[in-house]
């Protein structure tokens, strides 16, 4: 990835940009800033962070338990004021934290989503009128 931004930067000159966003691999952006500088704003994209979760979802093993956190985090991720935002997160968290059948799911979370909320979360992205680059993931297919 280096070496492609290395060529772009060949053709172009140097690239400051307000929004880099990219799935959840850290050799992207690594190389981009590498070459360039970092972004105003280090995006996930949301489709990519959805998917994860939908993926990460068997670790609770009690459905009932399973589609209570789906319906808590879905009405967080959909939260656009900032405050709100983190005190519901921060209370998901805690939940899922002290709630035993929820601790593989909670340390998953934890470990790539929570600490990392301003990357994914859509209320800290007012403004910069992107949410996913599925558009082109769709042109390189």
């Amino acid at each position: 990835m280096a070496l492609f931004f290395s060529s772009i930067k060949k053709r172009i000159g140097d690239l400051s940009t307000k929004v880099f966003m990219s799935d959840d691999a850290q050799s992207y952006y690594n190389a981009f800033k590498f070459v360039f500088q970092e972004a105003d704003n280090r995006l996930l994209c949301s489709w990519h962070v959805k998917n994860s979760w939908i993926k990460n979802w068997c670790k609770i093993q009690d459905v009932q338990l399973r589609e209570e956190m789906k319906g808590r985090l879905a009405t967080i991720y959909n939260e656009m004021n900032e405050a709100a935002f983190e005190l519901q997160l921060d209370s998901l968290v805690e939940d899922l934290l002290n709630e035993p059948r929820t601790q593989v799911f909670a340390e998953y979370f934890i470990r790539y989503y929570s600490n990392r909320r301003k990357e994914w979360a859509p209320c800290y992205r007012k403004g910069l009128h992107v949410n996913t680059n599925m558009h082109l993931e769709n042109m390189h297919r």
